[in-house]
């Protein structure tokens, strides 16, 4: 299938052209803006920016209307184009009903068109021809028959069962290409149009059917939580709503940096830290979990990246979508087609390093949101930073930090609920009559304190003040034992660290015009790159702990309980629940951190 490049290509099969009408699309475009060269959208836009009731649009979309330095327009457009009948791009000077002409006509998916007196364009086009589900089946019967057992193979059903299956505003949801005139129109005359198919994901796909080895006829592969937010929207459901304010939509902007980067440091990028902060990269490495590929070529297999997209730019552009916790086509053991199960105590410390996610020490039985919040890789012998802001599951279930093997660690019963991160983060909310400003809650803000309903199942009869006065309690408790021990290890590391080490921190400023680098011996305990406990003062051009060399030196280098008081330390740091999680096991972390500093100053 093709991934969503500069447009979407589908031919309509002759024979099934029977009945075209035009669909449309149209995208205002100020013309004044357009005169002094003011770009707009993407040429090149390569996935949905918008949800699409019904998810994927079988209409033209308009991505970008561009000016050039000689006085002419491009006006590009994503479509599914038809052999027999082109693209029209027309032009309407005042928006009048009988205002519109055609300034070009094409089969192409762009079209350059003189600079003139036209304040918006729209494109029209043939309907797209539809296959129907049950064509799909010919050749992907494993996958059409996983969907079988969908809900969307039985989304008419459940307006049948409320009685609304004849409904126009809840048919595009519940059919495939309800409104156009080659779409749903009754289960008599449309049955293989009814449902959620195939072809509501991945667009009209008759040319494809007719055609299957035409690789421009392939329908379309997309990532892009928009897709699912075409429907998964509004006040009774609003999933995409809530995922879209939540940090899982975006590529963290540093690292999408680094996925554009020189190709070196973005192929480093992409191997160390797509897994978990691209949903690109993590679904193009799950598709063939030990493959030898590197990871461009194996993204440009998996995509069908076109011409002048590359692997970096791909998986910049995706975060923590949809489809990477939940399973397109297949209903799974663990509900909801969950990916994963949602209960596990597995250890699991998934590594950055590797190309492939058998290195990175993947582990399907690991619960959902533990895939990636975990330390991955951590290790009390590291030198160069501070565990991964992402140990929470390893919190939650307690292990990953350093404690006395003679007696089992103690814990919080949080890690014992039936759906452990889900049961708090993803409660869900119905609201009567649900509104705009009063919408249900689908719990995909993940926002634990949206309500408090959830613990009351063991704290019985507590309102939601005692509830947010435990946590502020939990919390501030432990922001002092994380503050004694810190400050207990600055205390020694002033007063007990071997000289070296207490040379070795080191910060750079300039003074009076003058770069002055003076040694900082409060920074002998911590790591090359100092971690949030110790933040750089204003001004400082550069920040650094003792180098690896330093640090690992058999005769004074940093005693290993000190490199495992620290690790605890930061495993509860970045956690950053302050004792939420797991409150017994964070201060048993604490705890054995403190020992250890405690028994390196006595000395």
């Amino acid at each position: 299938m093709n991934t969503l490049a500069s447009g979407f290509r589908q031919q309509a099969r002759p024979a099934v052209r029977r009945g075209l009408a035009y669909g449309l699309a149209f995208l205002a475009a100020g013309w004044a803006a357009a005169v002094y060269g003011a770009a707009h959208g993407d040429p090149w836009e390569i996935h949905l920016r918008e949800p699409h009731e019904g998810g994927m649009p079988g209409r033209p979309i308009i991505t970008s209307i561009r000016t050039t330095t000689n006085q002419q327009v491009v006006v590009t457009w994503r479509g599914f184009v038809d052999p027999v009948t082109p693209f029209l791009l027309q032009g309407n000077t005042g928006l009048r009903s009988n205002g519109w002409q055609t300034l070009a006509t094409t089969y192409g998916l762009s079209a350059t068109v003189p600079l003139g007196d036209n304040a918006t364009f729209r494109i029209v086009a043939p309907s797209p021809q539809y296959a129907g589900s049950t064509e799909c089946s010919a050749c992907h019967r494993g996958t059409h028959s996983r969907w079988a057992e969908t809900m969307h193979a039985h989304a008419l059903d459940s307006l049948k069962r409320i009685n609304m299956h004849n409904n126009s505003r809840c048919l595009p949801c519940h059919t495939v290409g309800y409104g156009l005139p080659t779409g749903y129109k009754s289960e008599t005359e449309t049955p293989d149009l009814a449902n959620v198919g195939c072809e509501s994901c991945h667009g009209p796909s008759a040319a494809h059917a007719a055609n299957p080895f035409d690789p421009t006829t392939r329908p379309v592969k997309e990532l892009a939580s928009q897709l699912c937010g075409g429907c998964h929207t509004d006040a009774h459901h609003p999933t995409f709503n809530e995922w879209e304010t939540h940090l899982h939509a975006e590529v963290n902007e540093e690292i999408a940096a680094g996925f554009l980067g020189a190709e070196a440091t973005s192929l480093g990028r992409m191997n160390s830290c797509g897994a978990c902060h691209s949903g690109s990269v993590r679904y193009a490495m799950l598709k063939e979990p030990a493959t030898t590929n590197s990871l461009p070529a194996l993204m440009t297999n998996v995509f069908h990246l076109p011409p002048g997209v590359s692997a970096g730019r791909e998986a910049a552009e995706i975060g923590i979508t949809c489809v990477v916790c939940h399973s397109s086509h297949t209903k799974t053991a663990h509900g909801y087609q969950l990916r994963y199960p949602m209960f596990s105590t597995n250890a699991y410390n998934m590594v950055t390093s590797g190309t492939n996610m058998v290195q990175k020490g993947y582990d399907a039985n690991v619960q959902v949101c533990g895939q990636c919040h975990n330390g991955r890789g951590a290790d009390p012998s590291g030198t160069s930073r501070p565990p991964h802001h992402s140990p929470q599951y390893n919190i939650l279930v307690g292990n990953l930090g350093v404690v006395p093997t003679n007696a089992p660690a103690p814990m919080s019963p949080h890690w014992q609920l039936e759906k452990q991160c889900v049961d708090c983060h993803m409660q869900k909310v119905t609201v009567t009559n649900p509104t705009a400003n009063n919408p249900n809650h689908t719990g995909h803000n993940f926002n634990p304190t949206q309500t408090f309903d959830k613990c009351r199942d063991c704290h019985t009869g507590q309102d939601d003040e005692w509830m947010e006065l435990l946590i502020e309690f939990t919390q501030e408790v432990t922001r002092n034992k994380i503050a004694e021990v810190k400050s207990n290890l600055v205390l020694w590391a002033t007063t007990k660290a071997p000289a070296a080490l207490r040379n070795a921190g080191r910060v750079v400023r300039v003074v009076n015009g003058v770069r002055v680098t003076n040694s900082v011996p409060e920074l002998a305990w911590e790591f090359s790159t100092p971690g949030q406990l110790s933040p750089a003062p204003a001004g400082a051009l550069s920040w650094t702990g003792p180098s690896a060399t330093v640090q690992n030196n058999p005769t004074n280098g940093l005693p290993q309980a000190i490199k495992e008081a620290r690790f605890n330390l930061y495993l509860v740091e970045h956690d950053g629940s302050y004792g939420v999680h797991n409150n017994a096991y964070a201060r048993y972390l604490l705890r054995v951190a403190n020992d250890k500093v405690k028994a390196e100053l006595a000395k």
